[in-house]
């Protein structure tokens, strides 16, 4: 048993094993913590499978694990509060199992798709809401070399294969 349940977890949990090193990135709704909407609150955890020791990392609305890179596990998480159009909104995170240091890739008020690939996450920012902030651009996952990639509205992103990376714009892959 990784970790007792609570009697509080959602079906939409999440478990995100590390290739290299034994933890696990896991996000629930064990902690039963609620907005003031009373809307349960996910957690991102890393836990140690060797000593289930626990080390808290985020909560927030809503959390997704894109992987791990390295020591680095990348996730997106929507920010808490009023949903309201914000810069910030969606926030892509890094954070590094041997140091501690938690970085911030990209911010937007959504993201269309992101997708971590050959060492560096892909990011499609949605432009709905400022048209020429939309883009798909790149990062490694310490929030390094940090490139915009096209200028556009990117709908969905797909690793079709090792080093290549397919797009949907418009109608057309």
């Amino acid at each position: 048993v990784l970790l007792k349940a609570s009697g509080f977890e959602r079906d939409d949990q999440t478990l995100a094993p590390s290739p290299s090193q034994n933890l696990v990135a896991y996000v629930s709704t064990r902690g039963n913590q609620k907005n003031s909407d009373d809307f349960l609150l996910s957690n991102l955890l890393l836990v140690d499978t060797d000593t289930n020791q626990t080390t808290f990392l985020a909560t927030s609305e809503q959390i997704y694990v894109l992987g791990w890179s390295g020591d680095w596990v990348v996730y997106m998480q929507v920010k808490s509060g009023n949903s309201a159009p914000s810069p910030d909104r969606h926030q892509l995170k890094s954070y590094n199992s041997s140091t501690g240091d938690t970085v911030v890739i990209a911010t937007a008020n959504y993201f269309n798709s992101f997708v971590l690939a050959g060492g560096y996450v892909y990011f499609a920012v949605n432009g709905t809401e400022n048209s020429s902030a939309a883009k798909l651009a790149k990062s490694r996952p310490d929030s390094s070399n940090v490139t915009t990639l096209f200028s556009g509205e990117i709908w969905d992103l797909t690793v079709t294969n090792y080093g290549k990376l397919s797009f949907l714009s418009g109608n057309e892959w």
